[in-house]
């Protein structure tokens, strides 16, 4: 065959030629004997931290009024909740008109206050008194970042065991020396246990103060990884089969 034809079926005879590793679409090599691998652990954990968000509403025909109201109901929350050693910030202001026959009629201003505090019969308390003024919006049991870290450290070590356990009972099943991690993945979640449903405004005279006990909240922890599994040595003296 003349050299320039040659030259022209150069490039299909380089795509028929047997490779010995074929890569991946993404330009890595296949790997073999992998397994995929997904353990869980975790549990009810005893919360320590209540949180409740409490908030004051007004309407009126003058802005500057509805405001003023709420500015001072927010500010002798803060005060009553200083007192009661129950930490409290204020957030989400809201000032919204209220409409009828496509004019502004009124104004509404909202406000909501985030009380904290690890004593729940001391919340409780101070929730009770501040319905004199504001409404109960939630109430829930939290943990704190120390509490949910020492949490979560505990069970991801016991996933991690678990993961560990299932490879090697994986590997001797299949009669392998053993195994490598090729990746691992920690993924932590929670569900959080409420404890009230909205409440409406009070009168003016005082409600008694919300039951407020001790909670739980369940925490869970998943490691899921690949682990590739070692190969049987091969018998001296033998050559290994072609691959």
């Amino acid at each position: 065959m003349p050299l320039c034809c040659l030259r022209r079926y150069l490039p299909l005879l380089v795509l028929l030629l047997p490779c010995s590793a074929t890569p991946a679409a993404d330009g890595n090599p296949l790997h073999y004997d992998q397994v995929h691998l997904s353990v869980r652990a975790g549990g009810w954990v005893d919360t320590d931290t209540v949180v409740a968000v409490v908030y004051m509403e007004q309407q009126s025909t003058e802005q500057a009024r509805a405001a003023s109201e709420v500015n001072n109901g927010l500010r002798w929350a803060v005060e009553k909740a200083g007192a009661a050693g129950v930490e409290a910030t204020p957030f989400r202001y809201r000032t919204s008109p209220v409409y009828r026959k496509q004019h502004i009629a009124s104004w509404r201003v909202h406000q909501s206050l985030r009380l904290e505090s690890p004593d729940p019969e001391r919340i409780g308390s101070l929730l009770g008194e501040l319905q004199q003024k504001l409404s109960i919006q939630s109430l829930r049991h939290v943990l704190s970042p120390g509490a949910r870290r020492q949490a979560e450290e505990s069970f991801i070590v016991e996933a991690l065991h678990a993961f560990e356990r299932r490879a090697q009972i994986i590997a001797q099943s299949l009669k392998r020396p053993g195994y490598r991690i090729v990746q691992l993945n920690i993924d932590t979640d929670s569900t959080p246990t409420p404890l009230a449903r909205t409440a409406q405004a009070a009168s003016v005279t005082r409600v008694p103060a919300p039951l407020v006990a001790g909670g739980r909240q369940r925490l869970g922890v998943r490691v899921s990884g690949s682990v590739e599994l070692e190969r049987q040595p091969e018998p001296t003296g033998q050559k290994p089969p072609d691959t």
